[in-house]
């Protein structure tokens, strides 16, 4: 069923590059702990993985995805990161203690960050990796007008919340993304 090499399929240079640095590693350590003799690994140049080149939207792409998503349920947070450049993970970590919408600024200071445990993956708040990713961003009247539909009653602590109130989880609203973009003419990779 799947794809491989007796399928006639051959893994991507960045997976072969993962692979490599992984098996790297664990052969190097098992080299101090004196379990190997030598680190075949060395001895192989790994393929360069291609560089990937993110598509922006034009100028009328974003005017037609402005006006054409506001009623969207995830139309508000999608406004959000086009107006602030902000990423999924800050999006989603946004809570309304860190939105001023009188002085149209919010306050990057955590994200939503996948986790493994147990071999099982789930969704946390945590801070933002760096002193750089924490920081102000100014929200232009959009932004604003689309945040002010999203005010959620009292008690409400996340901006864009999943429909139980929870974190989203970025592969469902990629899907979502993908439909929409899809819905209004804009053709998306991947």
């Amino acid at each position: 069923h799947g794809c491989g090499p007796l399928a006639g399929c051959r893994p991507s240079p960045a997976t072969v590059a993962l692979v490599h640095i992984t098996l790297h590693n664990l052969l190097s350590m098992a080299r101090r702990r004196r379990l190997v003799g030598s680190v075949v690994t060395e001895m192989v140049d790994p393929p360069t993985p291609e560089k990937y080149i993110a598509r922006t939207l034009t100028i009328d792409e974003a005017k037609t995805f402005i006006d054409s998503l506001r009623e969207h349920r995830h139309g508000p947070m999608w406004l959000f990161m086009l107006g602030t450049g902000c990423r999924f993970g800050e999006a989603a970590g946004l809570t309304w203690e860190n939105v001023d919408l009188a002085t149209a600024e919010a306050r990057i200071v955590q994200q939503v960050s996948r986790a493994r445990a147990n071999g099982h993956i789930s969704y946390v708040i945590a801070p933002v990796k760096t002193d750089a990713g924490r920081r102000k961003v100014f929200l232009p009247d959009f932004v604003v007008t689309a945040l002010r539909s999203q005010r959620p009653g009292i008690g409400a602590a996340l901006v864009f919340p999943s429909m139980r109130g929870g974190l989203l989880q970025e592969n469902h609203v990629l899907v979502a993304w993908h439909r929409a973009m899809k819905a209004i003419g804009i053709e998306v990779e991947g």
